[in-house]
């Protein structure tokens, strides 16, 4: 268990940085309005593609 959440806590610590330029490259790409479409289809998306049981 503590492997798992150090994973995740290692995870999710390197790429929040990597997606927050991510985002800030897109809206000043695009706009604020097309980049935040985006991402709420990412996570839309994400949660689709979990695994059922």
């Amino acid at each position: 268990m503590s492997r798992v959440a150090t994973l995740w806590s290692f995870a999710t610590t390197v790429t929040q940085p990597l997606f927050i330029l991510l985002g800030g490259l897109m809206a000043t790409w695009a706009d604020a309005r097309t980049s935040l479409f985006a991402a709420a289809g990412m996570m839309c998306a994400a949660a689709v593609l979990l695994p059922r049981r």
